[in-house]
């Protein structure tokens, strides 16, 4: 059967409408099945079976291709998950095992003794802690010279 001249302008209406992005789904359904089933040819109907065929053709693809489930996926995390725990547990217990332990590096020597270490600690510490005060006191005595002779 032969279209009419309303349907070939109805063609050229939902081609418009697919186009512009203004068709509804059921104006694209319409247009597949308009352009599956008219035997009109011209450039505008040519290039929209064209395009409306490669965008099945690329939807069956995806389809295809979809291989992951969500069973699948789920058994993937359970495994990595299982993974990681038998990979990070023995290092935590490894890691827990010297918690108790004070060790001290001083040139290339290893300090045990947890008594030495935090002797040792104790006296960097009060040392950083001189050094602290001294560096105030030169500060502040500075900026009182600045300030001192800014207002003379």
């Amino acid at each position: 059967m032969k279209p009419t001249e309303s349907d070939i302008r109805r063609i050229d209406l939902l081609i418009d409408r697919y186009f512009e992005a203004e068709a509804t789904e059921a104006e694209e359904r319409e247009l597949r099945l308009a352009l599956a089933a008219t035997k009109c040819r011209s450039a505008k109907i040519d290039e929209a079976r064209a395009v409306l065929g490669y965008l099945a053709i690329g939807r069956n693809e995806a389809r295809r291709r979809r291989i992951f489930t969500l069973p699948h996926v789920a058994a993937a995390a359970a495994v990595a998950a299982a993974a990681c725990a038998a990979v990070a547990l023995p290092l935590m217990q490894r890691a827990d095992s010297g918690a108790d332990r004070c060790v001290a590096y001083v040139g290339r020597t290893e300090i045990t003794d947890s008594r030495r270490v935090l002797q040792m600690m104790h006296s960097d510490l009060a040392l950083m802690g001189e050094a602290s005060q001294s560096l105030e006191s030169d500060v502040a005595s500075q900026l009182s010279t600045l300030f001192n002779s800014a207002l003379q």
